[in-house]
């Protein structure tokens, strides 16, 4: 079977190829316009699978990630603009405030890389990555292995190279030291420091903090100058140690001014906040197929951009002749073809934050299926029926709801709400024999842990009763839970719902017998 990110990009030309890894230049088979970075990133020098979870939560511009047998594929999209060093030659006698934003930008993206490790850190906060487009800082995040690729072990190197950036930025268009007096003293230390190996920084966040702790302030004090003794306030704030005359009512509007700076800042911080969540990229739909005699397996690999930001619907169109002939709202897709003929199977993901991705969608060829009838012959039998419906299930539904929404496979789930008072499921007319097990598949919409009760009867008497504490991986993700320990013979069980902290789905129930 070829690997999935052959079957998705195409292979333009190879950018460079080495013993560590192979960058090609691709482009979206279903969107030739949109280029990619195609990165092969080989196990046989480093452990690239141990960094395959922090890579995809770091990286914003990501499109694909998957483990191959010799190493890693990372594909990101390819991101064209001028480099820093052009822009800023362009752009002589920038204001203050616009070289606050670059900096602040470019603190409020690399912040992501945190939880990467140094070497890796090192390459993607680096100015080759910094592209600018419309006075916009962007990066490309390609990762280019060179010979000093492991030899950052510690943070120095990091806030080091951060320092240098910042330095470029606000100090580009100024040749004459004794200029730099129209750049806030506290905000000069700060640069400085980070090129001091004994700053104290332990890691990126910590350094976009203490830059929008002086950002907050240095931004009002420069947006000051106007107002009648703006000039010296600011002067006061680079000289601490040279008092004026009328101290005392420096010191007063001193203290005004910093109360309005708080409220001002906080205001910004606010509206950079809401800048970046609307900066949210669309989710990537994506799914690989896999053929097993007349029936298909899609499975979703679709991915959502974004830190806590996850999948929540999926939406599967089957076309034939351009005209849609089943439509399924579940994860994964299993379909038994019956007809020979070209169909094409379209996926559609959207995300928490309500945005859908583009429809992402491949061909597939059935040649010689086995006709149950010819009745049948020209229709679609889908695996993915309710196994549900295979329950003889008793619930209130003002309680307790089916959601199509939320499906882990089939056409619904049982949703237990927050604000249930009577959270529980009964299940008649078991035919089993000698012990019994229990699975279903559960997500909650918290991490907090779930408890869930279970409790069997036989002929109409309570034969056991058990609990099950259960705890996500993650918020909006199925995982399957069971109950394997002996239980009593039952020919009924209740299910119950024990916490009200979260809304929990219940989906894939399975009660059957073990030896």
């Amino acid at each position: 079977m070829m690997d999935s990110y052959i079957e998705k990009f195409h292979i333009l030309e190879t950018f460079r190829s080495n013993d560590a890894q192979n960058i090609l230049i691709g482009s979206m088979k279903d969107n030739p316009n949109n280029m990619v970075i195609i990165n092969i990133l080989r196990d046989n020098k480093y452990i690239w699978s141990n960094a395959k979870e922090s890579i995809a939560k770091s990286l914003k511009n990501l499109l694909h990630i998957e483990e191959i047998d010799n190493g890693l594929v990372v594909v990101t999209r390819f991101r064209d603009g001028e480099s820093l060093d052009t822009y800023l030659e362009k752009r002589q006698k920038m204001s203050i405030d616009k070289k606050l934003n670059l900096l602040s930008t470019y603190l409020n993206h690399i912040v992501a890389y945190d939880s990467l490790d140094y070497y890796l850190q090192n390459i993607l906060i680096d100015e080759s990555e910094i592209i600018v487009e419309e006075n916009k800082i962007d990066f490309n995040e390609l990762m280019i292995i060179d010979e000093e690729f492991t030899g950052v072990r510690d943070f120095v190197r990091i806030a080091e190279k951060v320092g240098k950036i910042a330095k470029k930025i606000f100090l580009h268009d100024i040749q004459d030291e004794s200029k730099k007096i129209h750049i806030p003293y506290q905000l000069l230390h700060f640069i400085e420091q980070l090129e001091n190996p004994s700053h104290g920084y332990k890691n990126l966040n910590e350094i976009r903090r203490a830059f929008q702790n002086l950002y907050i302030y240095d931004w009002y004090m420069n947006d000051t100058k106007s107002m009648n003794g703006g000039d010296i306030l600011l002067r006061q704030y680079r000289n601490p140690s040279k008092p004026k005359n009328g101290s005392r009512y420096i010191k007063i509007a001193t203290g005004i001014l910093l109360i309005a700076a708080a409220y001002y800042g906080y205001l910004h911080l606010l509206s950079n906040d809401k800048i970046i969540a609307d900066r949210y990229r669309e989710p990537t739909a994506y799914f690989e197929k896999i053929q097993m005699k007349n029936e298909w397996e899609f499975i979703n690999k679709s991915i959502a951009e974004g830190e806590e930001n996850h999948i929540v619907q999926s939406t599967w169109e089957v076309y034939k002749d351009n005209k849609i002939v089943a439509k399924y709202d579940t994860r994964d897709l299993n379909i038994d073809f019956l007809e020979p003929y070209k169909y094409k199977i379209v996926l559609k993901v959207q995300d928490e934050n309500q945005k859908w991705s583009k429809p992402y969608f491949e061909e597939i060829e059935v040649i010689n299926p086995t006709k149950e009838s010819q009745e049948d012959a020209i229709k679609l039998r889908t695996a993915t029926e309710e196994k549900l419906e295979n329950l003889k299930m008793f619930y209130d539904e003002n309680q307790v709801m089916k959601d199509q929404s939320r499906v882990r496979s089939g056409t619904y789930a049982i949703k237990f709400t927050k604000s249930s008072d009577d959270k529980k499921i009964k299940i008649k007319d078991l035919q089993l024999d000698k012990h019994p097990s229990l699975s279903m598949w559960v997500m909650s919409d918290h991490k907090e842990p779930v408890r869930i009760q279970v409790t069997g009867y036989y002929n109409g008497k309570r034969s056991f009763k058990k609990h099950i504490d259960h705890e996500s991986s993650a918020p909006n993700v199925w995982e399957l839970v069971s109950l394997h320990e002996m239980m009593g013979r039952m020919d009924e069980v209740e299910i119950v719902l024990l916490n009200d902290q979260a809304t929990v789905w219940m989906d894939d129930i399975e009660i059957s017998t073990y030896k």
